[in-house]
C-alpha cells in the first residue's frame, strides 16, 4: 500500500458489493462524507447488472458502476478490474460484498473467504495507490444466526467478546 496519504480531491473509492444494502449506502455517503470533495471518483462494483438511474443514486459525475463481476473467479476479477479506466488511482477500498445464503456454514465461510481473498489480491495488483481497505462486517459477529444457542443482550457493541466455539468457526469473519 502507498505510504503517503492522498489529499482530499485526489482520493478515489472502490466499493465491492455496491448493489447491497451497505454498498449502496457507502456509494451515497462517499459523495458527501467527510466532505463533498473528499473523493474525486467513486466506483461501485456489482455482480448483478445495475445502472445509476435504476439504483436511484444521486446524479453525480463521480459515481461509476461496473457490473457482472464474479468475485469467485480470480482471473475474471483481475481482468474486469484491469479494464476499468483509471483503476490504478484507487486509494480507498470498501468491501461490502457477501455471497450465499442458507445454513451450510462451512460453504458460506469458504465462498466468502474466497471472494474476499480474490478482492484483496486483485486490488494489490491493480491499485498501487491503495492506502485503505476495509471489510464491512455485521450481525454474524454477534451470533445472531445462533440466537437460540448464543445468548446476547442488545444493544450490541464492538467491545463484546467473540461468540464461543463451535459457533465462531462458522463465521467467515474469523477465518
Amino acid at each position: 500500500m502507498a505510504n503517503e496519504q492522498a489529499p482530499p480531491g485526489v482520493r478515489q473509492a472502490l466499493v465491492f458489493g455496491a448493489s447491497g444494502i451497505t454498498g449502496y449506502a457507502l456509494l451515497k455517503q462517499l459523495l458527501i462524507y467527510p466532505t463533498p470533495t473528499t473523493f474525486s471518483r467513486v466506483i461501485g462494483l456489482t455482480r448483478r447488472s445495475l445502472r445509476t438511474d435504476v439504483a436511484q443514486l444521486p446524479d453525480d459525475h463521480r459515481i461509476e458502476l461496473y457490473s457482472d463481476l464474479d468475485l469467485t473467479d480470480r482471473e475474471q476479477t483481475l481482468f474486469h478490474l484491469q479494464h476499468i479506466p483509471g483503476i490504478k488511482e484507487t486509494t480507498h477500498v470498501f468491501f461490502a460484498a457477501y455471497a450465499g445464503h442458507g445454513t451450510d456454514y462451512q460453504e458460506l465461510k469458504r465462498v466468502n473467504c474466497e471472494i474476499l481473498t480474490n478482492a484483496v489480491g486483485t486490488c494489490e495488483i491493480v491499485c498501487p495507490r491503495m492506502q485503505f481497505f476495509t471489510l464491512q462486517t455485521g450481525g454474524k459477529a454477534y451470533g445472531v444466526e445462533f440466537s437460540d444457542k448464543v445468548p446476547y443482550n442488545p444493544p450490541l457493541s464492538e467491545s463484546l467478546p467473540r461468540i464461543p466455539e463451535p459457533y465462531a468457526s462458522n463465521i467467515f469473519y474469523y477465518a
